[in-house]
């Protein structure tokens, strides 16, 4: 059933992010062709806007994904999503994995256009240091020696779910929002859901970085060390605790919006 659902998911919403991958595809081309312009100011200008374009991909799509899942959950089309003969929890896990799919897509388009805008626009930011060219092959001769290769997995793995965990951050509030609770204020209560748990989560991730642990960098990789709070401050280190707070906030919401699409819809 899943399966099925996920391959809905997919049919309904390819053509919307087809768009948006479309729409930005054209911006970034364009800005990248206006580099070529001797224009004052001009080839800087689109060099940014084309970088700011690539790397805004995947804030692009989660919004978006974030305004169907609302939509098609507790608009007009909800009562359709709804009358699927399914369990709420599977109708939420299907829409869950299909997210997941989309992150590592939008994420793998963002890399891909910033690799090109800047290939393409290397002598707008080059000046006199190297080419990018230079650059992308002494990065990749040394990848091995900043660090090993499942750390690179590891730290592509945690790109993809911090994206992901910002859209998980949409869906809750429309989740716990659109519910009896919250029917009162309409199509304002996701938006307030939404204010209240951003402050919530905020607060939990920055106490996070007082447990006591967390990744000292040295050459040839991370290191996951026991240490006091005011090592996390340190250079080169990182606070561990925030990943394991965003792992527990997942599963929180996940458990949350879980029973929510079981026993508390309430349709627009």
């Amino acid at each position: 059933m899943v399966s099925a659902l996920m391959k809905h998911e997919a049919l309904r919403t390819t053509p919307m992010l087809g768009a948006c991958l479309g729409i930005a595809t054209l911006v970034v081309v364009l800005a990248c062709g206006l580099t070529r312009l001797s224009i004052p100011g001009l080839p800087q200008f689109a060099a940014l806007l084309a970088v700011a374009v690539s790397a805004g991909i995947p804030v692009v799509i989660n919004i978006v994904m974030a305004i169907d899942f609302w939509r098609t959950g507790w608009g007009r089309q909800g009562y359709f999503t709804h009358s699927i003969p399914a369990r709420g929890s599977t109708i939420l896990a299907a829409r869950i994995l299909w997210s997941v799919s989309v992150v590592v897509l939008s994420v793998l388009c963002a890399l891909i256009a910033v690799i090109f805008t800047l290939w393409v626009c290397g002598p707008v930011f080059q000046g006199d240091g190297p080419s990018f060219e230079m650059v992308l092959t002494r990065f990749l001769g040394s990848m091995h020696q900043i660090m090993p290769w499942w750390q690179w997995v590891i730290a592509f793995g945690l790109v993809l779910f911090v994206v992901w965990f910002h859209l998980l951050g949409f869906y809750f509030p429309a989740t716990i929002g659109s519910g009896p609770r919250w029917a009162s204020l309409g199509s304002s209560g996701p938006i307030v859901v939404w204010a209240i748990t951003y402050l919530l989560v905020n607060l939990t991730l920055v106490a996070s970085v007082a447990l006591p642990f967390g990744l000292d960098y040295a050459p040839g990789g991370w290191r996951l060390r026991i240490i006091d709070a005011t090592w996390n401050f340190s250079e080169r280190n990182f606070p561990a605790g925030i990943i394991l707070a965003m792992v527990v906030i997942t599963v929180v919401f996940l458990v949350w919006m879980s029973r929510s699409w079981n026993r508390r819809i309430s349709l627009r």
